[in-house]
């Protein structure tokens, strides 16, 4: 069985400095295609330390993970399993924004359009197949 796996390694310099007690980079590694059963994953979590380290710096182990392919792996607020795509709760909470201004009669506040416009936006980047529907809905306001 293959699964994708992806990890995400918070990284600091080799004096441990980071800023504000937050790493200096956040790195997303996508381990690849990794064969269950083949102990691929371990090896693939255990080469990233070492990359890392082979060009100074060296993984946070208390801010690194793991994210396996059944399960919804989010980065930086964007989805990444099999396409970029906004996260399902992300969607859904600009649906339901879009639906409630549909029921209300009259102007809208402009700040409040040009806030769901940029979202939009930023969705129609990830994945503009699935913003479509959003688009409209907000173009009948």
């Amino acid at each position: 069985r293959e699964a994708s796996q992806v990890a995400q390694v918070a990284i600091d310099d080799d004096a441990g400095n980071a800023f504000g007690g937050q790493p200096l980079w956040q790195v997303v590694v996508a381990v690849g295609v990794v064969r269950a059963g083949a102990g691929g994953v371990v090896d693939h979590l255990q080469a990233v330390p070492a990359i890392l380290l082979s060009e100074g710096f060296h993984a946070n182990p208390a801010k690194t993970r793991a994210q396996p392919a059944h399960a919804s792996q989010i980065v930086t607020g964007i989805q990444v399993n099999r396409h970029l795509n906004l996260p399902r709760a992300d969607y859904d909470h600009l649906k339901a924004m879009l639906h409630r201004l549909s029921l209300q009669p009259g102007a809208h506040d402009p700040a409040v359009l040009a806030h769901l416009d940029g979202r939009i936006q930023w969705a129609e980047q990830l994945n503009p197949a699935r913003a479509a529907r959003l688009r409209a809905a907000f173009d009948t306001l």
